[in-house]
């Protein structure tokens, strides 16, 4: 896999429809630099703080000799070396240098700790940075903000409300296990299942609770394309013992792979398509001409993101519920600062008002 494909599917912070798999991610992200317990908003555990470097006892500070007498102007002379120290003198000395040979084996040991620490907060920065648009990163990072204090303010401005995510992830599920009805299109419906199931699972959303109830929601879904590997599947494996949700889809997918084999054009496109966006950016300015126009062809045939004109969220005017508020279900909060930017853009601007009225008037405040 090209890094620019990996790239493509790291998720980047927008708005409030990416928190919780961008949460999700970064969570994994911070655990595996074992920093996430300094950056969890639940937590209050405090970064290391770096060591104080010990301080080496000086000779001058113990008690000297009487023979060593006083300079002219009668202050007492210090010792310089250990010959210059009383007995006990240097007895004291000896002691203070064997803690302090004990304080810097720690201050080395600390200090690397320290240091390692430091690194691992550096890259969950930069993580934190290179995941999340400027216009977020401008609002919500300061200079001298803890990457705790980093987080805790993208959560008050796009975070989704727990109970909000529990709504959502139960609506993805339903809708992913609604009948799968192009044979064609089988890969595309099951990846859309398996991420919906996941996210489900970890919301621990009722349905996805009871095996049983998987397995026959996900047999009504592909009874139609592949009607005889879920009879197969019903009669000998559904009550296996280890059988997992995880299980049957790779089950799925094997008989779906060769009763309905996916095209190798349409993977082999999907993967150059990747490819290009790499390739394009690093070539030099005496490329070939033909090669870049058809790159350039290629990009302007793909289709556009829809975007709600009016709060610029991924869906169209007509499904939005700031503008249609008798279309929002229960579970839906809204975000006063969203709210009033679509209420004062659909008082001023007239074109926005026939888009979002339609067949009906919109509501206004």
């Amino acid at each position: 896999m090209s890094l620019s494909t990996l790239r493509d599917q790291t998720i980047v912070l927008t708005d409030y429809t990416t928190w919780p798999s961008w949460y999700l991610q970064l969570q994994n992200r911070l655990v595996s630099l074992e920093v996430w317990d300094y950056a969890d908003p639940k937590k209050t555990n405090e970064l290391m703080k770096e060591p104080p470097i010990p301080t080496k006892p000086e000779i001058e500070m113990y008690e000297r000799r009487a023979t060593l007498g006083d300079s002219e102007d009668g202050n007492p002379i210090l010792p310089r070396t250990i010959s210059d120290l009383t007995t006990n003198g240097l007895k004291a000395w000896k002691d203070d240098m064997e803690i302090y040979k004990t304080e810097v084996e720690m201050y080395k040991l600390l200090e690397n700790r320290y240091e390692k620490q430091r690194n691992r907060i550096r890259k969950a920065e930069e993580y934190l940075q290179t995941t999340v648009t400027p216009y977020l990163a401008r609002n919500c990072f300061l200079p001298g903000d803890t990457i705790r204090k980093k987080i805790t303010k993208l959560k008050d401005t796009v975070g989704v409300d727990p109970e909000e995510e529990f709504h959502q992830a139960r609506e993805r599920y339903q809708n992913a296990i609604k009948p799968l009805t192009q044979p064609a299109k089988w890969d595309t419906w099951l990846d859309e299942y398996e991420q919906a199931a996941t996210e489900a699972e970890r919301e621990k959303v009722g349905e996805v609770l009871s095996l049983k109830s998987v397995i026959r929601d996900f047999l009504k879904a592909t009874a139609k394309v592949d009607p005889a590997w879920g009879k197969s599947f019903r009669l000998l494996h559904s009550l296996s013992d280890g059988m997992t949700r995880q299980e049957m889809t790779r089950q799925f997918r094997e008989s779906m792979m060769i009763s309905h084999p996916i095209r190798p054009k349409a993977r082999k496109l999907a993967f150059l398509a990747a490819e290009e966006v790499s390739a394009f950016s690093a070539t030099s300015s005496n490329e070939d001409p033909s090669r870049a126009a058809t790159q350039k062809n290629r990009a302007r045939s793909r289709p556009p993101i829809t975007k709600c004109s009016a709060c610029g969220l991924g869906h169209n005017i007509e499904n939005c519920y700031y503008v249609h508020k008798d279309k929002a279900p229960e579970w839906f909060k809204p975000r006063p600062k969203v709210a009033a930017t679509v209420q004062k853009r659909l008082r001023e601007d007239e074109e926005l008002q026939e888009q979002a009225a339609g067949d009906k008037t919109f509501e206004s405040n």
